[in-house]
């Protein structure tokens, strides 16, 4: 994939996001719990995916990513169920003001465990990004919610499975991380 392809589905996620988590608001709203939102959600990729992984014979996980599979799906669905569950309490600026400090997290947890370089750019970003997030959020200028730190919460959630997806990407295929991870969702939401 070439950059300009990946700005593309970049700012294709980025003006989608906030309409899946509108019809979510909508969905809750409406008497549907984020667990049954997210049960759904899950079994429709499940259905798509799993027949393209069964093509490419990708069914199997091999045994010494087990546990590098379950970290990811529970620290994913947990940062997803907080994200969901506060959208209803928060402004979507706020909201997405913290939620854009993922990539943050992300990228400080890459250099600690994934041995990558800071390099500059990096940290022009971070400072960047974290300024960006203050400025939006302006603790100290007026009441902020609460519930902004469960988004807080939710954002270092995903950026540890960010983290991890990166480190399995690297012998594992898209599609099999994504399949498995739905998968993994739909026994979460029975709880």
């Amino acid at each position: 994939m070439n950059i300009l392809t990946g700005a593309l589905f970049m700012v294709i996620f980025c003006l989608t996001l906030p309409a899946a988590d509108v019809i979510v608001r909508i969905l809750n709203e409406a008497g549907m719990n984020v667990f049954q939102i997210t049960f759904i959600r899950s079994f429709g990729i499940v259905i798509i995916l799993f027949p393209l992984l069964i093509y490419k014979k990708e069914v199997y996980i091999k045994k010494k990513y087990w546990l590098l599979y379950a970290m990811r799906s529970l620290f994913l669905f947990t940062a997803i169920l907080i994200w969901l569950s506060i959208l209803q309490y928060v402004h979507l600026s706020d909201l997405y003001a913290v939620g854009f400090t993922a990539p943050l997290f992300t990228t400080a947890l890459g250099v600690l465990f994934l041995k990558e370089k800071m390099t500059w750019v990096k940290l022009v970003g971070l400072i960047g990004g974290l300024t960006g997030a203050m400025i939006v959020i302006r603790p100290g200028f007026r009441d902020v919610s609460p519930y902004i730190w469960f988004a807080l919460i939710s954002a270092i959630g995903w950026s540890v499975a960010m983290v991890i997806t990166k480190f399995l990407s690297a012998t594992q295929s898209q599609i099999k991380l994504t399949g498995f991870l739905s998968l993994s969702f739909i026994p979460l939401t029975m709880f």
